[in-house]
């Protein structure tokens, strides 16, 4: 998960401008995450600055199989990151008022050690549909 500390690094480096300015962060504060949430996921950022983070960084989005694949414990396929059984102690669904930092639920992560693979935020993936999926 991409945090806001992350993705303002980048931002510091890199010089990145987004093609869509216009609602490009509007949570930061003259540019900088909100105070206190800089472990939090970057949010209000489109599909091409993910692209661009991830390309920076060396590395690529994952396709939507991939992170199913991920979430889901690899071939062990759990219904849920941390197994079978769902747990709302285990992942924000929107219990708290904003996003909630990217490690705070450590027995919701996969067996991998993947943060926030349920919850919290939406997902951006390297797959793009034209069926309205």
């Amino acid at each position: 998960m991409l945090t806001n500390a992350q993705f303002s690094q980048f931002l510091k480096v890199s010089n990145y401008k987004p093609a869509h300015p216009e609602n490009f962060l509007k949570h930061w504060v003259n540019n900088t995450p909100p105070q206190g949430q800089e472990n939090h996921p970057v949010i209000w950022i489109t599909l091409d600055d993910a692209r661009a983070y991830a390309r920076w960084a060396g590395k690529r989005l994952p396709t939507e199989a991939e992170w199913q694949w991920a979430a889901q414990n690899g071939p062990k396929a759990t219904a849920y990151p941390w197994g079978t059984a769902y747990d709302s102690t285990l992942v924000n669904t929107g219990q708290w008022k904003n996003t909630t930092p990217v490690t705070q639920f450590e027995k919701g992560k996969t067996q991998l050690g993947l943060y926030d693979m349920t919850g919290n935020v939406w997902q951006l993936t390297e797959s793009e549909r034209t069926d309205g999926y």
